[in-house]
């Protein structure tokens, strides 16, 4: 899944990622501060007005309005009015009264003991309201709360709403800190909500105010017109002490307690913010920017419409969710995916031929059972180098209209004379049908301006799944070169090489990891002097045996370590373990030496010495029982650098070997300038004198020159008696193969240096 990711991921430029980046960052600062809020409140009106509903008809209002001022006069009434108006709504049937403007203060006492005295009527039925203000000096809240002869005959309820940065009301309060501790709001009361807490909870805008019933205070108060509030919560409020309602504009603060107690008959509002949405939309935003084209378009509309359905949902029961920066990112991610594709367009064309380019290849949803099929026009080095700008074009053209030819829809044009289409499954079965029709095809010449230029062309096929087509058109490229190496009209590319180009391009982080864990081993090939008919040597083999692979060649990770640098390592590690075995040989009382094999490119080291000297000195072995061999071509490569390396290697007191000599560049010349103690023919040379006379003549001249110069010779790849024999008439002194022992461990090879049959020792 992670790759999957990782492989969308790398289809888009890094500018693309590093702005989808930065639009979900920027959306979600917008929820944060929210400066997306206008954004919410519209689409939520949207959605109020898609699910409005009635009130529950249980609370009605009666409003101090221009009719009720006309005849009674401005407010504040003188208190025995309202007192009048008290009893009316009592005496009308109503269960509760809510007074929403702040009787604080006395008055005339007269008319406050007879607003005193309609409270006492309602019998603990009356609400009355108190409000936190901020003191415009101090900038302190203050509480006014009604005067105390008011508190003794009804409940104190506070009035405050929560008012946004727009100072719309869009939130009422369950209570509110006071000097009695939390005292409820109104519409808590109301409601008989349980809740005692300072928290704030949202109103529902969805409540249709036209389903409120609204009477005049002056229609009230006239007894003759006879209105009933029967077993209903009246608030009593004014008209022109108004508040802007998000989806209602500029209403009274009375209508806006009734909401609130409306909302809250209705269940438990909850506020879950911006935050709870932001998830679902960056997943959503995800798929947009980085998948194909029509999962982007079907992930916009599905992941809005969620986005919409789930916001109706959850407001149907109360719980409100603030989507904007969600839509937001979306809406912002689709907008930057249009503007790159647009911005992207160009880049997608091959400038020479208008013929869309790799890259919109690269970019391309690929349906499954889909074959990518490359070509490769072998020689179009040499024919562009000889034609100008236009004939190239001209030249592209006609490659792409053969190519067009049988059917292809779309060709996709690279430089220096590479195509590529994708043949779906339809095409599948009678693909290379086709191809091989189109090679025919350019068998004949392509006419350019009187020229008949012959177009060698090669396919590559990579009809794999579950990778993306950056890689499958390099698979299938890499088809289409092997086939013209082949001398093949097209090839299927095999998608067993991955699993070993895994394994190469991994190879040396993981032969560091197999020396540590000790899949590495050093294996011993015992040397055979030839006079005594003893074992006086042994070479030290460097080995590796995976615990998946099995046992993997030398010839595959010592010449990788060689090209990546790594080969200081693997030769230092194969030293250790010669020295120790030295060391085993001593103490069985064995006159032994030890061959360790030495690269060329660590004679250009500068540490080369040092580090030997300490790693000799660290085990206390004489150095002259160790021999470093050098092969042929290493050892004649640099009078200047290798000799001076070899001379400072040869002055600790080691042995110095040529190996596979013969191979080489040698003459007499450089052997005699090369302080080596023995000679190492080449087991090509020796596997061969049994029934090649040149070579036969080739090693014994060869041991007769060595001899010459003070030098033993040693043989290697003996693998039968003939040879054995034939090596030991020549004069030959040491012989080395598999006839002889093959490599093998540390405690095997003893045993066979002190004449012990490993067989019967076994």
């Amino acid at each position: 899944m992670i790759a999957r990711l990782k492989a969308l991921v790398k289809k888009r430029s890094a500018a693309e990622v590093r702005y989808f980046g930065w639009a979900a960052i920027l959306c979600a600062l917008a929820g944060w501060f929210a400066l997306s809020q206008p954004l919410d409140d519209g689409m939520r009106i949207l959605r109020d007005r898609w699910r409005a509903h009635d009130a529950s008809g249980q609370i009605a209002a009666v409003m101090i309005d221009v009719e009720s001022i006309n005849k009674e006069g401005n407010w504040p009434w003188p208190r025995n009015r309202l007192a009048a108006l008290l009893d009316s709504i009592r005496e009308s049937g109503a269960r509760r009264v809510f007074i929403t403007p702040v009787l604080a203060g006395n008055t005339d006492a007269a008319a406050d003991a007879a607003l005193v005295a309609a409270l006492g009527r309602w019998e603990g039925r009356a609400v009355i309201a108190s409000q936190h203000e901020l003191d415009p000096v101090t900038n302190e809240r203050l509480e006014v709360v009604p005067a105390e002869q008011f508190q003794a005959q009804a409940q104190v309820a506070n009035v405050n709403l929560w008012f946004d940065w727009k100072a719309d009301a869009t939130s009422a309060l369950y209570g509110i800190g006071s000097n009695v501790g939390v005292r409820k709001s109104m519409s808590t009361i109301a409601s008989n909500s349980n809740v005692r807490s300072a928290n704030a909870f949202p109103i529902d805008f969805a409540i249709n105010l036209d389903s409120i019933s609204i009477k005049s205070a002056a229609h009230v108060m006239n007894r003759s017109n006879n209105v009933r509030f029967d077993g209903k919560d009246v608030f009593i409020g004014l008209q022109n002490d108004r508040v802007n309602l998000p989806g209602h504009g500029n209403t009274p603060r009375s209508l806006v307690q009734i909401i609130a107690t409306e909302t809250l008959i209705s269940g438990s509002p909850m506020s879950f913010g911006w935050y709870y949405a932001y998830p679902f939309s960056i997943i959503v935003a995800f798929i947009i920017a980085f998948g194909r084209r029509w999962t982007a378009t079907i992930s916009t509309i599905l992941g809005l419409k969620v986005i919409a359905a789930a916001s109706m949902i959850l407001e149907s029961n109360l719980m409100f969710l603030n989507s904007a920066p969600s839509v937001l990112l979306i809406t912002s991610v689709v907008g930057l995916r249009l503007w790159f594709s647009a911005r992207n367009k160009d880049k997608r064309i091959n400038s020479l031929t208008g013929m869309p380019n790799l890259l919109a290849l690269r970019n391309e949803d690929i349906r499954p059972g889909s074959t990518i099929v490359a070509v490769k026009v072998v020689n179009y080095a040499e024919i562009s180098a000889a034609l100008s700008s236009e004939s190239e074009k001209q030249l592209a053209l006609e490659i792409g209209k053969r190519l067009s030819s049988f059917g292809t829809t779309r060709l996709y044009h690279g430089d220096e004379g590479i195509f590529a289409w994708v043949a779906g499954n339809d095409q599948h079965n009678n693909l290379t049908d086709h191809i091989d029709a189109l090679h025919a095809f350019f068998l004949k010449p392509v006419v350019l301006d009187g020229w008949h230029i012959d177009v060698a062309i090669s396919f590559g096929l990579d009809a794999t799944e579950k990778r993306d087509v950056s890689s499958r058109f390099s698979s299938a490229l890499s088809a289409a070169g092997e086939a013209a190496k082949t001398g093949m009209r097209w090839k299927h590319y095999d998608p067993a090489k991955l699993n070993e180009v895994e394994w190469t391009v991994s190879l040396m982080s993981r032969l560091d990891s197999a020396i540590q864990n000790g899949e590495i081993w050093v294996a011993y090939q015992p040397k055979l002097d030839l006079r005594t008919k003893k074992v006086i040597g042994m070479e030290a083999l460097v080995r590796w045996s995976h615990p998946e692979r099995g046992n993997i060649s030398p010839d595959q990770f010592v010449l990788a370590a060689e090209q990546n640098g790594r080969i200081d390592r693997l030769t230092y590690f194969v030293l250790e373990d010669a020295l120790l075995t030295i060391k085993a040989a001593l103490a069985k009382g064995l006159d032994l030496t030890v061959a360790v094999n030495l690269s060329v490119r660590m004679l250009e080291e500068r540490d080369l010495l040092p580090t030997i000297r300490n790693i000799i000195a660290r085990h206390g072995v004489d150095p002259a029982r160790l021999i470093f061999e050098v092969t042929e071509s290493a050892a004649v490569r640099s009078e200047t650098d290798t000799m001076a390396a070899l001379n400072a290697l040869n002055s600790l007191g080691v042995s110095l070997s040529v190996d596979d000599y013969g191979t080489g560049y040698s003459t007499m010349d450089y052997l005699k300038k090369i302080n080596a103690t023995e000679i190492k023919i080449d087991k090509g040379f020796i596997s061969a004198i049994g029934h090649s006379r040149s070579d036969r003549v080739l090693v014994h001249s060869t041991i007769e020159l060595a001899h010459t110069l003070g030098r033993k010779v040693v043989a290697e790849g003996v693998e039968d008696f003939e040879t054995l024999d034939a090596l030991s008439r020549m004069g030959c002194d040491i012989a080395q193969g598999f006839f002889i022992a093959r490599p093998m461990r540390r405690d095997s090879a003893l045993l066979l240096a002190e004449g012990i049959d490993l067989q019967n020792a076994a």
